[in-house]
């Protein structure tokens, strides 16, 4: 056992090694590709104004830290509530089908999306959303706005938890931690639009991992910690079921700390209790998941359930390197020329495993693809993912220079974010460098899990960048508590010591080099598609029946939008059985005044409008030319659209067309302005390692 305590720490050490020269240079994210030597830099930058921070707060008295606490986390919640409020993107994949699911059951059809029917462990998730639709019926309030409070809700929780643990450890570090909260960027983002799973997941590993903390420094495991464990995994199972790895986690230190009675007394025997409690809750996860879909008439031995060998048949697909693929969800859906997709699986399994054998050298190709995508963004894939869709965003509302420049924007900050997590992993790293023996502690808890999550999905599981995620907090726990070994005034570690004129020369030849990399080779990258406003999912859409309206002879019917910034192009997707015509209007001194019009066929799928509309607001308009009523698709189940303006049926009811208001050019992700940006930042980082470097000589 001691040779596993010693081995365990060496492993984790080249582990988290990895992670970070896969977060420092690999310039592959889901956003684009960053400038590698910008992530560099930026990190080194990041690294001194945060050591900066830390010594400031640590010499603090605890009234001055409360204060800053305090107004930290008013300002948190303001800056969640304006990004819910101001910036709405149309989400895709299982956020969107959970929503239409669960409007569809509201309005007691009970038929089943068919993605729903593939992924089961999606049910808790549409039953926790019709419970949103209820409370928003039941207060008379919109859906989306108690669906974001407690996204916003559970984002928070997470932080209070972890500055009020860190806050009995230490004072100014808590306020630091604080401080790290308001400047990670998918904090505004994916967090609020998937606080009800992702979020949750986070929340519960970290009150685990807290908890673990408690009992080994209290030595007691009561009553009520056993029930609220129970309740606690039942939720995170419930939210994310690959929240077991922590237990694999507990376990592996059990077996240390039962080789080391002496030293850690009955610590196992706790440990065990912590483990028997999260079990009972898997088990009471199974119960309530049967239970609800037994209550939602949901099969969960029907056909188009995916077996669980399907996610291990995927995470072996070499041209993929491990991700999900719509040829491979296919491959298991059909299972042709197979009684099961279980069988067509394994028989997949079974054909790429003989590849990989007749192939041995794409077996570590294919393991470092996969650990590389879960560690090759530092925003975790959270500013894309299930929103970035096709290369573009479909923007209900936004301000107009988030939309002009998102392709930068988020090239910008997924440098910002890689750079940021570049310090937090080298605070690990450096931990487990100098710590030649680690204690079993909450620490070891956090980055046990932490690579659990990575091996789980590199040698068995498919991957997604945003996987990692779930172990956000785990991360920023144990970069937490190693920030001391790099940025205190004890630390030895001084990265400036002795190295003034090799820090003087080669910052600014980096910088020179970056950026000529960011106007040759950066430039030559896809650009950004710029939608500008759309709306094209409703729960008519994918594959359910549309709704549709007459439209009487003569009459028109019309749905308004915004333009925050330019477009020139509309691609209308409401069809119609004859002949109509779209009118495109803009409004102007109360007055409607037409922009351009072009016929909708009949029966056509698209049809395309090209005309310039600068910023203003504009309505289309659909006219039946027809002598006779015209039945026309629409939107018309609208209760889970997040959009603005909607078309006021004669009965009440609202509707919306389906359309993308987009520009005809794309735009380079690193524009002129985006690279002067990150000379400024050079420039401010050369004159604060001038600075560090004269204060330490």
């Amino acid at each position: 056992m001691e040779f596993l305590n010693k081995s365990m720490y060496r492993i984790l050490l080249w582990l988290f090694m990895a992670a970070l020269a896969i977060m420092a240079v690999q310039p592959f994210t889901d956003a684009g590709f960053v400038e590698p030597i910008s992530v560099v830099l930026c990190a080194s930058l990041l690294f001194f104004l945060l050591r900066f921070a830390y010594r400031k707060f640590h010499n603090m008295n605890k009234k001055g830290l409360k204060m800053f606490i305090f107004a930290f986390f008013a300002v948190f919640i303001l800056l969640q509530i304006l990004s819910v409020t101001q910036i709405h993107t149309m989400v895709f994949g299982d956020p969107w089908h959970i929503q239409a699911q669960a409007t569809r059951i509201m309005q007691g059809d009970m038929v089943w999306d068919v993605w729903i029917r593939q992924y089961p462990n999606l049910v808790p998730l549409v039953a926790l959303n019709v419970g949103f639709m209820k409370v928003a019926e039941g207060l008379h309030i919109s859906y989306y706005f108690v669906f974001y409070a407690f996204n916003i809700l559970i984002n928070t929780s997470i932080w209070a938890l972890l500055i009020r643990f860190l806050w009995k450890k230490r004072a100014g570090l808590a306020a630091f931690v604080t401080f790290l909260m308001l400047i990670l960027p998918m904090n505004y983002d994916f967090l609020l639009r998937v606080g009800y799973s992702d979020g949750f997941a986070i929340l519960v590993l970290l009150i685990i991992a807290l908890r673990f903390d408690k009992i080994q420094s209290t030595g007691v495991f009561d009553i009520w910690q056993l029930i609220s464990t129970v309740l606690l995994f039942t939720l995170g199972f419930l939210a994310r079921p690959n929240v077991i790895i922590i237990l694999v986690a507990l376990a592996i230190l059990g077996l240390v700390a039962f080789s080391q009675r002496k030293k850690y007394k009955k610590l196992w025997i706790l440990i065990v209790k912590l483990i028997l409690a999260s079990f009972v809750g898997i088990i009471l996860a199974m119960g309530v998941t049967r239970g609800l879909a037994s209550a939602m008439q949901y099969d969960l031995k029907g056909p188009d359930v995916f077996p669980t060998v399907n996610w291990i048949f995927e995470g072996l697909n070499t041209e993929s390197m491990g991700e999900w693929t719509p040829i491979d969800r296919d491959y298991t859906l059909n299972h042709f020329g197979f009684e099961t997709a279980k069988e067509a699986n394994i028989a997949g399994i079974k054909e790429r495993l003989m590849h990989l054998g007749k192939n041995p050298w794409m077996i570590p190709i294919l393991l470092l693809a996969k650990f590389g995508q879960l560690w090759s963004c530092g925003t975790f894939a959270t500013a894309t993912d299930y929103q970035l869709f096709s290369g573009y965003y479909n923007w209900t509302k936004a301000p107009g220079w988030i939309i002009d420049n998102i392709g930068a924007i988020n090239i910008f900050i997924s440098t910002y974010a890689k750079a940021l997590m570049t310090v937090f992993l080298f605070a690990i790293v450096y931990r487990l460098w100098k710590t030649k023996k680690e204690e079993i502690s909450v620490f070891s808890l956090a980055i046990l899990t932490t690579m659990g999550i990575t091996l789980f999905h590199t040698l068995l599981w498919e991957v997604k960048p945003r996987y990692q995620f779930m172990t956000f907090a785990l991360i920023i726990l144990a970069a937490a508590l190693s920030f001391d070994k790099i940025f205190s005034e004890k630390t030895v570690f001084r990265p400036e010591k002795g190295r003034s004129k090799l820090l003087k020369i080669a910052y600014p030849i980096m910088a020179l080099l970056s950026l000529g990399l960011m106007l040759t080779l950066m430039q030559k990258q896809p650009k950004q598609a710029i939608v500008v406003n759309a709306q094209q999912h409703s729960v008519n859409h994918f594959g359910y029946s549309k709704g549709s309206i007459d439209l009487g002879a003569g009459k028109s019917i019309s749905q308004s939008f915004d333009l925050t910034t330019s477009a020139n192009r509309i691609d209308f997707n409401s069809y119609a059985n004859m002949e109509m015509k779209l009118i495109l209007e803009k409004k102007e001194e109360d007055i409607w005044k037409k922009v351009g019009e072009t016929p909708i066929l009949a029966e056509n799928a698209m049809t395309v409008l090209e005309t310039a509309m600068p910023v203003g607001h504009y309505r289309m308009r659909v006219e039946n030319i027809q002598k006779v009523p015209v039945t026309m698709g629409l939107m018309t189940n609208t209760e889970n659209l997040d959009y603005p303006h909607l078309i006021e049926l004669p009965n009440s009811k609202y509707a919306s067309f389906g359309f993308s208001i987009s520009q005809n050019e794309p735009k380079t992700k690193f524009p002129l302005g985006l690279i002067l940006t990150f000379a400024v930042i050079y420039i401010l980082g050369y004159f604060v390692i001038l600075t560090v470097v004269k204060n330490n000589d």
